[in-house]
C-alpha cells in the first residue's frame, strides 16, 4: 500500500465532539504550525532526485510550517557513541539550511544497534527488535542500554531540535519484527515499546534536558488498544510494569499516531482521532499534546481520483485545525 507522506507535524489537538473531552486544554497548541512535511531527501535520494536545497524551496512555496526531520541513529552513528562523519555532515548541512527559517522541527529515529552475540559487530538491520528478556546482562538489556546511549549521542548532534519522536509505528509488524525473523504479538510489541519509550526518553533527556519526547506515531487500527496496554505497564497494573516510574511523561511527553484513511469523511476522521485521544485523556487524567506525524489518503482506492484526494486532504487539515483541539 502506498502512503502519501503528508505530515501533520503539529501537536494534534483535535477539537472534540460531544463524545470527546470538553475541558479546555492545559497546554499550548499553536495551530499555525498545522501543515508539515518530511525532510528525507538526504537519506533516500532515490525517492526525489532533487537536492535538499530544492526540497527546501518547495517547503517555502507550499507554506510548510513543521518539518519531521529523519535522523536515524544508525545513519548518524557507526555505533552508539561514534559519529559517522560523512552521513552526519549531509544531515547537518540540510538542517543548517532550514533551522533559522522558523519551522517547528521534530526529529525522528527508528534505528537501533543490535549486537546479538559477544564479539559480534553491531548490526543496523532494518527495524527488527530483539526478543524481550529483562534478565540483567541479557542481549535484550544490552540492546536497551545501547538504545539509551544512541539517543543521547544523536540528540547531542542536533541541539537545535526540541522535539524527538521515539521510533515509528511500533504497533505495526513492518517496524516491530523479530531479529532473525518472525512476528511479535500486539502484547509483545507493547512490552518492547514500553521499554523503548523509557530508555529512549532517558537517553534523550540525558543528551538534552530541555528536549520534548514524542511517542513514535502509531498506526490507528490498533492504537487505542495498544495505548491501553502501554498505560497498564506504565501504571504497573497487575504488576505489569518493569521500571521505576509510573509517570507517563517519563515515557512520552507528546502522543502521536498516523491517521491514514482509504476514503474520507470529516465525521469519521474526528471520531477516529477522538477515540484514540480519549484513551490518553482518561488514563492520564489530563490533556496531552498530540502530533499526527504521518497522515494521508490511500490512492490504492481507485475511486479516489486526483481531484477527490486533493479535496480530502484539504478537509483533513481543516478538521485537524478546527475540530481536534489536542493536535498541533
Amino acid at each position: 500500500m502506498k502512503k502519501a507522506r503528508l505530515l501533520l507535524l503539529l501537536p494534534v489537538l483535535f477539537g472534540m465532539t460531544a463524545c470527546g473531552p470538553e475541558k479546555e486544554p492545559e497546554f499550548t497548541i499553536d495551530k499555525s504550525l498545522i501543515f508539515g512535511m518530511d525532510d528525507i531527501y538526504w537519506q533516500e535520494k532515490q525517492w526525489t532526485h532533487i537536492s535538499f536545497t530544492q526540497e527546501h524551496i518547495l517547503f517555502k512555496a507550499l507554506g510548510v510550517k513543521s518539518i519531521r526531520f529523519w535522523a536515524h541513529a544508525t545513519w548518524m552513528l557507526s555505533d552508539p557513541t561514534t559519529v559517522d562523519q560523512k552521513n552526519y555532515q549531509v544531515a547537518r548541512d540540510s538542517l543548517d539550511q532550514i533551522k533559522d527559517e522558523g519551522y517547528q522541527i521534530i526529529g525522528m529515529n527508528h534505528g537501533s544497534f543490535k549486537r546479538p552475540y559477544e564479539g559480534e559487530l553491531y548490526s543496523t538491520t532494518a527495524t527488527a527488535k530483539p526478543s524481550r528478556d529483562l534478565t540483567p546482562g541479557s542481549k535484550y538489556m544490552r540492546w536497551l542500554e545501547d538504545y539509551e546511549q544512541s539517543w543521547c549521542s544523536l540528540v547531542q548532534l542536533f541541539p537545535e531540535i526540541n522535539y524527538w519522536e521515539i521510533d515509528n509505528e511500533t504497533n505495526n509488524v513492518d517496524f516491530m519484527t523479530k531479529v532473525g525473523g518472525g512476528q511479535y504479538s500486539l502484547d509483545e510489541m507493547a512490552e518492547i515499546t514500553y521499554d523503548m519509550m523509557y530508555y529512549g526518553s532517558k537517553g534523550i533527556h540525558r543528551g538534552n534536558p530541555n528536549a520534548i519526547t514524542v511517542m513514535g506515531g502509531l498506526v490507528v487500527k490498533s492504537a487505542a488498544n495498544f495505548l491501553e496496554k502501554l498505560y497498564d505497564m506504565i501504571f504497573n497494573v497487575d504488576g505489569k510494569g518493569a521500571w521505576d516510574s509510573t509517570n507517563p511523561d517519563d515515557y512520552f511527553q507528546c502522543a502521536a499516531w498516523h491517521p491514514y484513511m482509504s476514503g474520507f469523511s470529516k465525521r469519521g476522521f474526528i471520531s477516529l482521532n477522538n477515540e484514540i485521544y480519549n484513551v490518553v485523556k482518561e488514563r492520564e487524567g489530563k490533556d496531552k499534546k498530540v502530533f499526527l506525524t504521518e497522515a494521508g489518503i490511500n490512492d490504492a482506492n481507485y475511486s479516489n481520483d486526483e481531484a477527490k484526494c486533493a479535496r480530502f486532504v484539504k478537509e483533513m487539515y481543516e478538521a485537524a485545525r478546527d475540530d481536534l483541539y489536542y493536535v498541533e
